[in-house]
């Protein structure tokens, strides 16, 4: 039976990505730190080139309706700071901005910032980890790969506390008073997961710290309160985290979906793919939509089967990236 999603689904072509974006519905009942999405805040932009990392803008907000600027924070690309760079997608709570730097003056640090949300001045920066300390005891720090760690995933804020993922070989969690550690958990980022790897905010649910790093493909849950690991699966390496699914996550794996049991960290099940996977995926329900260079393909979140499969319009062409924003899908 094919699912509504697929009823409805026909060529989609649009002129210009401005048309694309005009297109999109804005629903502001869903569930958002605001009230109404007026406008965009603390947007920053960088830009990979090689293995440098050009950056356009460090942070700025904008109303949506007039498109007038409203503030531009650019401390991070002054000529004094310029190994200095946010690394994560800000986090907005209570008035404050929450943000993980990557410092590289004198030295490889990770810090968390804490800005405020009306004046931008800055209130707290702290010192995660540092390259050749005790912070640093496995020498991860040295060998993260910038265009990995320079495109974080944002911190969790949950319980009175700030849970990072470094996509650097460490998870932490720090106090939001003064962005100190309370505890950090080292891991091992060997094997690499394979290209594409989007890693994903730490994932708080009770007691647990369920992690997936971009550096590692890792999938492992730590205890809350000491950081310590309480399961670990390593049967597939994460490459997309795609939500949950009756208590277990959905994940994409290089050439493979699986399911993983929050609470005790066993694989649910496991689905091969044997075609390739371009651009991101979506759960919607319980139905997992993936895109390949030829059409879509839709599978059941609780059984991994396969249920359906559309070829794209004839005269779109091979595809090399999707975006789906279901039901409206951007060929690439």
């Amino acid at each position: 039976m094919k699912s509504s999603f697929f009823k409805n689904l026909g060529p989609i072509r649009y002129s210009s990505i401005k048309e694309y974006f005009e297109s999109i519905p804005i629903n502001i009942n869903e569930d958002t730190t605001f009230n109404e999405f007026t406008s965009i805040k603390n947007l920053k932009t960088h830009f990979a080139v090689g293995k440098s990392i050009v950056k356009a803008v460090d942070g700025v907000s904008f109303d949506l309706k007039s498109g007038k600027g409203k503030w531009l924070k650019d401390d991070f690309g002054s000529v004094q700071n310029q190994n200095i760079i946010p690394i994560s997608d800000p986090v907005i709570s209570d008035g404050l901005i929450y943000v993980l730097i990557w410092n590289s003056n004198g030295g490889q640090k990770l810090e968390l910032a804490c800005f405020e949300e009306v004046t931008q001045s800055l209130v707290w920066t702290s010192t995660i980890a540092q390259a050749g300390k005790s912070s640093d005891i496995i020498g991860n720090l040295e060998k993260a790969r910038q265009e990995i760690r320079s495109f974080g995933n944002r911190v969790s804020l949950s319980g009175g506390s700030i849970y990072i993922n470094s996509n650097a070989g460490l998870i932490a969690r720090c106090d939001p008073r003064d962005g100190k550690p309370d505890w950090i958990h080292y891991y091992s980022n060997s094997p690499s997961p394979g290209a594409g790897a989007l890693g994903c905010s730490p994932i708080i649910n009770g007691d647990l710290v369920v992690c997936m790093t971009k550096d590692s493909g890792k999938i492992f849950a730590l205890d809350s309160q000491t950081g310590k690991v309480v399961w670990e699966n390593t049967l597939a390496l994460g490459i997309e985290y795609l939500g949950m699914n009756n208590e277990s996550l959905i994940i994409r794996g290089q050439f493979s979906l699986a399911a993983i049991d929050l609470k005790k960290g066993e694989t649910i099940w496991h689905t091969k793919i044997s075609e390739r996977i371009i651009g991101r995926s979506q759960m919607i329900g319980s139905s997992i939509y993936l895109a390949k260079t030829s059409g879509i393909i839709e599978f059941d979140a609780n059984s991994g089967a396969m249920v359906n499969s559309v070829e794209w319009d004839k005269d779109v062409g091979p595809v090399s990236y999707t975006h789906l924003t279901l039901p409206t899908i951007l060929l690439v």
